[in-house]
């Protein structure tokens, strides 16, 4: 046999919370009136008629007296009996009738109140309900605004809006970087049609081979591009955050396999790196360091140093930083720096910019900071977890 289904209104909280509070209730007067007529039914177990004694009161002095009860005849004592017993028992059925009746009134008294009252505790769920209901995917902005006093209804109302606040900036974020990095493929694309077509179209053998050298380039930016972007996807994967990685090692490492490409271009690598631990993603902060590094060697000028080191702060926390002699850094690019996309001035086409921001979003994710400041003529650029 299936499931016996319930009315809609029958399965919501209101109802649930409206029966249960007049149930509560019609036990506790269930209880009482129990008690009464167990009390009075005590009371009344033998008449007072069929008692050898009885207590009455003098009408000419008032006090109280016990006389003996005594009957001429035995017919007289039963009749008596009777009558009283007849009027027990009626006074035992009228208090049990009238019991039940007020129990009823009673119950359903209670499930009104508790109507009434669930109805108004629920109305800032019945409001938050509206607003989700609202809300699709091209417009986030409605917000729920709880007001009044600071109760859980208010805490939840703010959570809830916290949480649309937040799915607000993804979505743009999302947004927005469907938009640059759809803007940023289109141009080597472009690039690698338009020489492609020339290739196609004939012409000496010199003009072939250039025209092939430039798609050739704009197919490697492109190539690089996308390795990116996959890295970008991958920052919006959980963190695996179990692992203890020692950062000095892993600086080195990376040093190590950097040191090769730094010596093709004149550049000097040094790693200072104290065994510094912390839990995190050994992948993710790897790369991090990868995306530092590599961003230092294809700007530092050449026979420049490059600096790699990794310490404690003041503050107990690690840190990896990444120091060159480059060109450096003004006010408004150092804000602008680990924004996605972007490129300094004289740096286009050498790279997707979206290196460093892959790396203030792993350390973000490790529940630290990326930043960068001036040291002297060049730039550091230093992530706190």
């Amino acid at each position: 046999m299936g499931r016996i289904r319930l009315p809609s209104f029958a399965e919501t909280i209101r109802f649930r919370l409206s029966l249960a509070f007049a149930v509560v209730v019609f036990a506790v007067g269930a209880a009482a009136i129990a008690g009464v007529f167990l009390y009075e039914n005590s009371t009344l177990v033998e008449p007072v008629i069929m008692a050898e004694k009885k207590i009455v009161r003098d009408l000419a002095t008032g006090e109280l007296t016990e006389v003996s009860v005594i009957f001429p005849e035995e017919s007289q004592r039963v009749m008596a009996e009777k009558v009283e017993l007849d009027a027990y028992r009626r006074a035992l059925n009228s208090l049990r009738t009238s019991s039940f009746l007020a129990l009823g009134i009673l119950f359903l008294a209670a499930f009104g109140s508790g109507w009434f009252l669930s109805g108004w505790a629920l109305k800032p769920v019945r409001s938050m309900t509206a607003v989700a209901q609202g809300i699709t995917g091209s417009d986030l902005g409605r917000r729920i605004g709880m007001t009044g006093p600071r109760d859980e209804m208010r805490d939840m109302g703010d959570t809830f809006d916290s949480m649309l606040d937040r799915l607000e900036v993804a979505f743009d974020d999302q947004r927005r970087f469907v938009a640059e990095a759809s803007h940023e493929l289109r141009n080597p694309l472009a690039v690698a049609r338009t020489n492609l077509e020339l290739a196609l179209q004939g012409g000496d053998d010199e003009e072939i081979r250039t025209a092939a050298a430039i798609a050739y380039d704009a197919a490697t930016r492109m190539s690089g591009m996308v390795d990116e972007l996959l890295d970008q996807a991958r920052e919006s994967l959980p963190v695996n955050a179990s692992e203890t990685v020692d950062l000095g090692d892993l600086a080195r490492s990376v040093v190590q396999d950097f040191r090769a490409s730094a010596r093709q271009r004149g550049l000097r690598l040094e790693v200072r790196a104290d065994p510094v631990e912390v839990t995190g993603d050994r992948l993710a902060l790897r790369r991090a360091a990868v995306n530092l590094v590599s961003n230092a060697i294809r700007l530092a000028p050449e026979h420049s140093t490059v600096t790699v080191s990794v310490a404690k702060a003041e503050d107990g926390r690690a840190q990896l930083a990444v120091e060159d002699v480059g060109p450096g850094l003004t006010p408004d690019q150092r804000t602008r720096v680990f924004d996605r996309f972007w490129q300094g001035e004289g740096q286009e086409g050498r790279g997707a910019g979206l290196g460093l921001a892959i790396v203030k979003r792993i350390a973000e994710r490790h529940g630290g900071t990326a930043e960068v400041v001036p040291a002297g003529d060049g730039s550091r650029f230093v992530i706190t977890i």
